[in-house]
C-alpha cells in the first residue's frame, strides 16, 4: 500500500517491512495471526518510518467490507478447484473483530482527484 490514495486492501499475510509509506487514503486490512508471530506489534513495526497512519480495530462499518473482499477471494479459490480453502477464509468471518485490525491515514487528505503539479 506505498503511495495507496483511495480503495480497500485486505492482506492475508506478513505485508513485508515499509508498509503504507506514502499512504494518502483508502484503508488497509490486514489479518493478524499471533500463533505465526503476526500479532498488533508485528504490524506495527511494519509501518514505514514517516507513514502517517493509524492502526485501529476494525468495528461494524468495516464487516461489509470485510465480508466483500474475503467472498470474492473465496470464490476464486473455489474456481481454482480449492474448495477446502474457500471455506477456511470464509470461515474468518466469524470471528473478524479479533482477526483482523484496519490502518488507514492518520491526517486530513486532500483532494486526490485535483492535481496541482
Amino acid at each position: 500500500c506505498e503511495y495507496m490514495t483511495a480503495g480497500r486492501v485486505l492482506v492475508m499475510g506478513d505485508p513485508g517491512p515499509w508498509m503504507c509509506a506514502g499512504m494518502t487514503g483508502g484503508v488497509l486490512y490486514l489479518r493478524l495471526q499471533p500463533q505465526k508471530n503476526f500479532d498488533l506489534g508485528a504490524v506495527q513495526r511494519r509501518v514505514a518510518r514517516g507513514a502517517n497512519v493509524r492502526i485501529c480495530p476494525v468495528n461494524e462499518e468495516d464487516e461489509g467490507n470485510l465480508a466483500f473482499l474475503l467472498s470474492v477471494y473465496a470464490e476464486e479459490l473455489s474456481r481454482g478447484h480449492q474448495a477446502r480453502e474457500a471455506e477456511a477464509v470464509l470461515d474468518l468471518l466469524q470471528d473478524w473483530e479479533r482477526t483482523f485490525v484496519r490502518v488507514e491515514p492518520a491526517g486530513l487528505q486532500v483532494v486526490q482527484e485535483v492535481s496541482t503539479e
